[in-house]
């Protein structure tokens, strides 16, 4: 297709990022490239943007989409791996405390024992270890919805080849 044609196809899924009653995906459309993100539910973007370029060829227009995440996300997941690390180095004193009948463990709060700590420290270490999964669940689908919103807004030509 037409260059004219992909950047109408593109315009057209694009709603303002003001309006929450518009399209799907907010972003920008205009000559050779356009941005794309997922709407949330306040009507701003979710910070996973889709950069789609396209350039004419001989044949139509070679369009090339290249996905983009927010860093926040990565930040996240470096503090929250830290913090339960914190968490991590200090089992060995609580499980000690606990074998040992402690009524607390040193260099900690006095008021739980050391099994209801020990059993919060579980529990605590079994989500921090799953958060860093979710998060990269999260980025996968975020970049899955985009591409199929912009393949299927563009769809009419073949696909020479897709990368990820």
């Amino acid at each position: 297709m037409p260059p004219a044609e992909v950047e109408g196809r593109l315009a057209a899924i694009v709603g303002p990022p003001g309006d929450p009653e518009s399209e799907l995906l907010v972003g920008w459309s205009r000559e050779g490239e356009a941005s794309l993100e997922e709407r949330h539910h306040k009507g701003g973007g979710t910070g996973f943007r889709l950069l789609v370029a396209w350039r004419e060829t001989e044949v139509g227009s070679q369009v090339n989409c290249r996905f983009l995440q927010n860093h926040f996300y990565l930040i996240f997941i470096g503090a929250w791996v830290a913090f339960a690390l914190t968490g991590f180095l200090r089992m060995p004193d609580i499980i000690q405390a606990f074998l040992a009948g402690e009524a607390s463990v040193p260099g900690m709060s006095t008021r739980h024992s050391p099994g209801h700590q020990l059993f919060l420290g579980t529990i605590f270490l079994a989500f921090a270890c799953a958060v860093p999964f979710i998060v990269r669940w999260s980025i996968v689908s975020g970049r899955r919805d985009l591409l199929q919103r912009a393949s299927e807004a563009l769809s009419g030509g073949p696909i020479s080849e897709v990368r990820e």
